[in-house]
């Protein structure tokens, strides 16, 4: 007679942690799997009709958009280098200004120093000798404005890799190296393939902005998608998911490989560990990183500070755009809601069986997806799906559809989150919470995990919910008539050069954001996870 197992595939992850999956399923099915469906429909549906003829990008937009992403991967990449080395070695007061930095709007940087070249200006003088010369510093201050935005996005990419280098090898390297030079050279070699993954991932995710490429009046795929949406009837946009297909290849390849990645982690034989003891991040690293932060954050802020020229200008935005940024705040916290359940399902499901672990995973690749492709392609899919199945009730009327695209577009936050919190527990420690838990393994994850983690959980809802409030690209497709929307009061005041309630709302924002963010980045890169304090 064949023994059964001591925990098979299925019960070792119980009851509850099914009906925790199977939630986040629910919520996968309603925000990616079902409109993604409803937009293969309408591709079908165009490929049938041959009067509709369906506009599809040039081959010079394309190479022209993946050169304009690989500049700005690659000046993030470059400025991430001595930022991964402050987040590895533990320098907690920097990682928080660090990640609060990527919580900020994209148009961040790009709005701040565009102040320089306002009329009456020095730099604004000068440009306006030459319309030429203006395009192209306009062209230059996007790349550079999105390039110091993602700068903690590739630091935090190279930072994961990084942590996995063993301390000696940078010990040897600076007591064999001959000179500063030749230990770069191979110091290059050890952080090589983390450079490679940040210019990847940052690439990829420029590819889908859109706001300071559009204030910039720069040619790329995803302003193109933007007005070839706002020209096509809904039923029609079938062919515009064929136009897309550059970013739609792109976000499917990485999401793939993140979900392959995680398995063989989880799973794999021979687990990958962390570098024994701490890197000692170099002074200069340090100070590089700050420079870096004022020229991303610190500089924007102060710009528009010192452009506020009367003091009623800071509380006339408030009174004009009050139920604005009531009801994008709504939004956030119902989006934030719905990914503290992400969070949690797939950190439950990946903790467990195998079988659970797939499912998780099937959820992690669907948003990975949705939150690599373009954001107006993402509410342009949920409008059509929410019009499809909620119109004879009005539901596309209602604030569902704009909360459905916010949670596409940062579920993957949430879900990769929680795939970050499944591989910070050892496989040892695996053993023995489910040989010592029993029967009673859902309470021991509860009592050993998530309560020894909820920090984490905590920040990266506060996260999800700043980045909701400041979302822009998916939410054009999807408004309900009749409601305000902070993010679009602020792109309407982005069109002009030099504007004093701009410069009031920015600075408000932006403190009060940067607290938020700070508090967010605080309580997810808590001490006794991620960069601050590596297992040895």
């Amino acid at each position: 007679m064949r023994s059964r197992p001591a925990a098979s595939s299925i019960d070792a992850t119980g009851t509850p942690g099914w009906v925790m999956l199977g939630c986040c399923c629910v919520i996968a099915l309603l925000v990616v799997a079902g409109p993604i469906g409803v937009s293969i429909a309408g591709v079908l549906g165009e490929l049938a009709n041959p009067e509709h003829e369906i506009a599809l990008p040039s081959l010079t937009l394309i190479v022209q958009s993946l050169l304009q992403a690989g500049l700005i991967a690659g000046l993030a990449a470059g400025l991430a280098l001595p930022t991964a080395r402050v987040m590895v070695g533990g320098e907690s007061r920097m990682i928080l200004l660090v990640v609060a930095g990527m919580l900020m709007p994209s148009y961040l940087a790009y709005a701040g120093w565009g102040l320089v070249r306002s009329p009456g200006t020095a730099v604004g003088d000068w440009l306006a000798l030459d319309a030429m010369r203006s395009i192209v510093f306009g062209k230059v201050l996007a790349i550079v404005g999105l390039g110091l935005w993602s700068w903690p996005l590739a630091a935090i990419v190279q930072a994961l890799h990084l942590q996995r280098v063993d301390r000696s090898l940078f010990e040897l390297s600076a007591l064999d190296s001959r000179s500063w030079l030749q230990r770069l050279r191979i110091e290059f070699g050890f952080v090589r393939r983390g450079l490679g993954w940040s210019w990847v991932v940052v690439c990829v995710v420029m590819l889908g902005s859109a706001v300071p490429m559009h204030l910039a009046q720069m040619r790329t795929m995803t302003v193109w998608l933007w007005t070839v949406l706002e020209r096509t009837p809904w039923e029609q946009r079938g062919g515009v998911w064929i136009a897309a297909w550059p970013s739609v290849l792109m976000g499917l390849t990485l999401g793939v490989m993140v979900c392959m990645g995680a398995w063989s982690s989880l799973f794999g034989e021979g687990r990958a560990n962390r570098g024994a003891g701490r890197l000692q991040a170099r002074r200069a690293d340090g100070v590089l990183t700050a420079i870096i932060w004022l020229m991303a954050v610190g500089g924007p802020l102060l710009m528009f500070a010192l452009s506020v020229r009367e003091f009623s200008s800071l509380g006339r935005f408030w009174m004009l755009n009050t139920n604005a940024a009531e009801d994008s705040a709504l939004v956030g916290l119902m989006v934030a809601f719905v990914c503290l359940v992400l969070i949690v399902g797939c950190w439950l499901g990946l903790s467990f069986s195998r079988a659970s672990a797939r499912v998780a995973l099937m959820v992690v690749g669907l948003f990975m997806i949705s939150g690599l492709v373009p954001g107006v392609m993402v509410g342009a899919w949920t409008h059509s799906f929410w019009w499809a199945i909620g119109r004879s009730v009005g539901l596309d009327q209602t604030v569902l559809p704009l909360v459905s695209a916010h949670v596409a577009r940062f579920g993957m936050v949430a879900c990769l989150a929680g795939v970050w919190l499944a591989m910070d527990e050892s496989t040892s420690e695996k053993g023995l919470r489910l040989m010592d838990a029993g029967s009673a393994r859902f309470r021991a994850w509860i009592r050993v995990r998530l309560l020894g983690a909820w920090p984490v959980v905590v920040g990266v809802g506060v996260a999800v919910w700043l980045l909701s409030f400041h979302e822009v690209e998916s939410s054009i497709m999807v408004r309900p008539a009749g409601m305000d929307s902070f993010p679009h009061a602020m792109l309407g005041l982005l069109h002009y050069a030099r504007d004093e309630d701009l410069s009031a709302a920015m600075v408000q924002m932006l403190a009060i954001g940067l607290m938020i963010a700070i508090s967010a980045s605080w309580l997810t890169f808590d001490f006794r996870y991620g960069f601050v304090k590596p297992k040895d």
